[in-house]
């Protein structure tokens, strides 16, 4: 009997879209699955039909949660949209207090925090986060980074100390680092790989 070979060809997805463009749409794959059926005809031979389908699925955008922690309203903004634009889910503190409050009820997977806070500083709050928390990566945000503030944050097992104001790119860079180190992650992984770690 002669066999016939077939070419299944999967149907291509929907055409990339640009990240880099803030008009851009939410990038789609598509799912393909194939279903097999077999019969035996009325000469006793096997057929077999094979069945393509696939259906859109939505790309899945960065897990990861941002605590901005920052008595300024402007520059707390500042922060969301940058790491918003890249794809995190931020959320906002304006006091040591506040970010405790929600460390406590929602997942956080880092935490930016002002030095320069009413009531708790950056530092203070960092400390009651290391009783909360020992591994959850924190970087400290200053516009006066001081060799004690330094020392210090070493001691209280900071990721770093960043100065103010700080550059979008440096920014952005620091916190891939400090997540990729704090759940063991590929150094030149894209946040949109690190689906798997959660």
């Amino acid at each position: 009997m002669a066999k016939q070979r077939k070419k299944l060809k999967s149907s291509a997805g929907q055409p990339e879209s640009h990240q880099d463009s803030p008009a851009a749409e939410p990038v789609h794959a598509r799912l393909t699955s194939i279903s097999i059926h077999g019969s035996i005809d009325a000469t006793g031979r096997a057929r077999v039909r094979a069945e393509i389908s696939s259906v859109p699925i939505q790309q899945s955008r960065n897990p990861f949660s941002l605590l901005i922690t920052d008595d300024d309203d402007s520059f707390r903004e500042s922060l969301r949209g940058i790491f918003e634009s890249e794809g995190f889910r931020t959320l906002q503190a304006h006091s040591g207090e506040e970010a405790l409050d929600i460390l406590h009820d929602q997942p956080v997977h880092l935490a930016l925090l002002d030095q320069h806070m009413p009531r708790l500083t950056g530092l203070e709050t960092l400390r009651i986060i290391r009783q909360m928390n020992a591994i959850l990566p924190v970087i400290l945000l200053t516009a006066d980074r001081t060799q004690q503030l330094m020392q210090d944050a070493l001691s209280a097992h900071a990721f770093c100390v960043m100065s103010k104001p700080v550059s979008r790119n440096v920014v952005v860079y620091t916190v891939q680092r400090a997540l990729a180190r704090s759940y063991a992650l590929s150094a030149d992984a894209k946040p949109i790989d690190f689906q798997k770690t959660i």
